[in-house]
């Protein structure tokens, strides 16, 4: 097992969402770029969802920190390139994605200059941003049993601060030297900013291994050898931002072996679980039937025995997989329900038989 960085004795991390809010309520000169740097930085998000099929950083590839946590049997037809035949990314996608984009590349802007007016540590600065020709690249290599060559994931981090700080000595005397912290920059609806708002609230971290977000997170600071990594949270519905500092999970290897393992040991892609990297299953909602005949508040009625709303309601994470109907086949349909605003939103039953 590979041994995980610590921070430094005394080391305080700073507030991110603090500094941020701070730069945006002082509007002025940029200090550490030129502003057409920073422009070129914000539009990049544009012209990649305007101009190419795939706008990930680095292009297409079957293993990435971004869905590292994901079904296994969605990551086995991924590894064997089984054409996608499911969600496609369609023009709403596509203005979804440059939206979140362009929000975090303004959060990264903020913070970038905050740090050289000096309001956060001493000598602090942010490097490693999205430009151009790309962001930084963090390849995790992961020995397995009975694979020769590591298994190699590949990510992309949003940036990286560099802290100065003074390391104690056991005799009394210190040296100079840097702590690297990693950021990652996140935006969501405001039903996914008020959960991580009351698990902050509630003292624990609003990431587990059971979201995609902690197993990129955990990739980041494993391939890197880093102590920590900052997650600034944006809400896109209301501008509100918060972070929080996620450290490496001493249990995040053996997490790993155990996915990958059931994803590249099962033979055929199809034999591979729907599972999720911490274990969750991947299954229909029960079965559910009316044990009588009755009217809706809406004036709809309902009669004995007919399937209730839910029953057969499969996870959300096959509605937005990309081999759901490879993996399903015709046992599912899609159906448009109403989400939690009310608007209409996509679902897939499972209508076949259960053995």
């Amino acid at each position: 097992m590979t041994p995980v960085a610590t921070l430094p004795e005394g080391f305080e991390l700073p507030d991110l969402a603090g500094l941020i809010a701070e730069r945006l309520e002082a509007p002025q000169r940029f200090l550490g770029e030129t502003e057409e740097d920073v422009a070129t930085r914000l539009g990049m998000p544009i012209v990649r969802q305007l101009t190419r099929p795939d706008s990930a950083p680095g292009g297409y590839k079957a293993l990435r920190m971004s869905n590292l946590g994901k079904c296994a049997r969605s990551l086995a037809y991924r590894l064997a390139g089984v054409a996608g035949k499911g969600r496609t990314i369609d023009a709403r996608a596509k203005v979804t994605f440059a939206m979140g984009d362009t929000a975090e590349s303004l959060v990264l802007a903020a913070l970038a200059d905050a740090l050289s007016m000096g309001l956060g540590p001493e000598g602090a600065r942010l490097g490693g941003l999205r430009q151009e020709t790309g962001q930084g690249v963090a390849v995790l290599r992961h020995h397995l049993p009975g694979l020769r060559m590591p298994v190699e994931v590949v990510g992309h981090p949003d940036g990286f601060i560099v802290v100065p700080f003074s390391r104690a000595c056991d005799d009394g005397t210190s040296y100079p030297t840097e702590v690297a912290l990693l950021v990652e920059v996140k935006s969501t609806s405001s039903y996914g900013y008020d959960k991580a708002v009351e698990a902050l609230r509630a003292g624990r971290s609003p990431w587990g291994p059971s979201e995609t977000y902690w197993w990129q997170g955990q990739g980041y600071l494993r391939a890197l050898g880093v102590p920590a990594l900052g997650v600034v949270l944006l809400g896109k519905d209301s501008g509100a931002i918060t972070s929080w500092w996620e450290v490496p999970d001493p249990h995040f290897d053996d997490l790993l072996s155990d996915h990958l393992t059931r994803v590249l040991f099962g033979g055929a892609p199809e034999h591979a679980p729907r599972m999720l990297g911490d274990g969750t299953l991947l299954e229909p909602a029960e079965q559910e039937v009316y044990r009588r005949s009755g009217t809706r508040k809406n004036g709809t009625t309902y009669t004995k025995g007919e399937p209730k709303g839910r029953s057969g309601k499969l996870p959300w994470q096959c509605t937005y997989c990309d081999h759901w109907q490879v993996c399903w086949g015709d046992e599912v349909e899609s159906r448009v329900d109403k989400d939690w605003r009310g608007r209409p939103s996509r679902s897939l039953y499972y209508v076949g038989q259960r053995g």
